[in-house]
């Protein structure tokens, strides 16, 4: 089990809570803004210039660009290893938006699995 894994983990043993409301719970207390994977497509061209390993490593979601930073869906709102090296190849600042793991999950497989790669 992994840090993201973890953290939500130790939250639902918290909180007996569906994973969306979960979500907004702790965004809330984070001051993070949230996304739903199921209902928001990712941005393509983002995530196709974005090694496939560092995507499955830190499992992270590019959004959007914006002017002056990049949004990333994460499930770990910690992992700022992960939005260094993300700052590194993309050039710009990165602004996480809290995901769930099961979002999170399914995006990065059915992305693994897409003609778009």
């Amino acid at each position: 089990m992994d840090a993201m894994d973890c953290l939500w983990t130790h939250l639902h043993g918290l909180v007996p809570l569906q994973e969306q409301s979960a979500l907004k719970v702790l965004a809330e207390l984070l001051d993070l803004e949230t996304v739903d994977l199921t209902r928001t497509e990712p941005d393509w061209a983002l995530l196709a210039a974005l090694p496939p390993r560092l995507i499955r490593r830190y499992r992270v979601i590019p959004l959007g660009r914006t002017r002056d930073h990049v949004r990333v869906a994460t499930a770990d709102p910690f992992d700022f290893a992960a939005f260094d090296a993300l700052r590194g190849i993309l050039g710009t600042p990165i602004e996480p938006v809290l995901a769930a793991p099961a979002g999170i999950r399914m995006t990065i497989r059915n992305y693994s699995r897409s003609p778009r790669r």
